[in-house]
């Protein structure tokens, strides 16, 4: 009877190991059609708005009309900021929230593809910076919903919610910061895609090759040979005269070092932002942009923004 009594229990705790294996075993094996619906999401949701390109962090996201992507007040974080939003100081990351900004960065910290190391930023790092500068009641939530750990992260004081974060591992391992979970900020979260699975990464090599191919144009002087590259709306809004006068107005800027960091893409039309660093400290970036059409399947120069020295 005893022997008997053993066997059994023996029988449901083994049924009971097979059955919780199982279920894990069945979520492990939905990671990858979930994460096909994952990125099935970020490329097709909010098919009107333009997206982002960051060309260092090496991911996308969808931009409301109602906000602009600033990547040059602070390099390497992408801002999106409210159109309506003008003048606007930042003397440190924690104005950003006051501002109603939503902040997107990429997290060196985080090794690629670990969703251990997901854990790992957010125990050691992220939350001791979140208790020392903000304090209140922080919460943290994590969940697999495809290949990669992803951590919801909310700060509340005095009930009020006061800091959202998302931070995403993955191939590209991204933290997205708001004061509010707006629908601006789900938008960004939800459409967040490596380069490599975005719709539109087969445009972004021949992109980057044009704007680097004008701005060096520029900066040798061969001013014919930009005009000549740039598509036939171009030649009507500019002429070599006006073009080689901005040039040389803009001289001091083009002799330094020129970074393209990122840009958005809508269609056949790119804009991007220029930054004209300097090794100087004293001297504030110049701000410029550029303008890209893809015509006939071929992307032109639709123009071009250089700075000017203030007077």
């Amino acid at each position: 009877m005893k022997n008997k009594f053993f066997r059994i229990l023996i029988s449901v705790i083994v049924l009971a190991i097979l059955g919780v294996g199982g279920y894990f075993g069945y979520q492990y094996s939905q990671r990858g059609p979930n994460q096909e619906k994952l990125l099935k999401t970020a490329r097709e949701a909010y098919p009107d708005d333009a997206r982002y390109v960051s060309f260092g962090a090496n991911y996308m996201f969808a931009v409301s009309e109602s906000f602009n992507v600033d990547e040059s007040t602070m390099p390497g974080v992408q801002l999106l900021i409210s159109t309506g939003l003008t003048d606007l100081k930042i003397d440190n990351f924690e104005q950003l929230f006051d501002a109603a900004i939503i902040a997107v960065q990429p997290i060196a910290e985080i090794k690629a593809n670990d969703n251990g190391d997901v854990s790992t930023y957010v125990k050691k790092t992220l939350l001791p910076d979140l208790k020392k500068n903000l304090g209140g009641d922080i919460k943290v939530k994590y969940s697999t919903p495809g290949k990669f750990r992803v951590a919801t992260i909310t700060v509340h004081k005095d009930g009020k919610l006061v800091r959202q974060l998302h931070i995403q591992g993955g191939a590209h391992p991204v933290m997205v910061a708001a004061k509010e979970n707006s629908d601006a900020y789900y938008e960004t979260v939800s459409t967040l895609i490596g380069v490599e699975d975005a719709t539109g990464k087969d445009e972004l090599e021949p992109i980057k090759k044009l704007i680097e191919s004008s701005v060096t144009l520029a900066q040798q002087g061969k001013i014919q040979e930009l005009f000549n590259s740039g598509s036939a709306e171009f030649k009507e809004k500019t002429n070599v005269k006006d073009l080689t006068a901005a040039t040389n107005n803009a001289k001091s800027f083009l002799s330094r070092n020129v970074v393209a960091p990122g840009g958005t893409l809508l269609g056949n039309a790119f804009t991007g932002t220029l930054t004209f660093n300097s090794t100087k400290k004293e001297e504030e970036p110049g701000l410029g942009a550029v303008h890209l059409a893809k015509v006939d399947g071929v992307w032109k120069l639709n123009g071009l923004s250089l700075p000017a020295p203030k007077k």
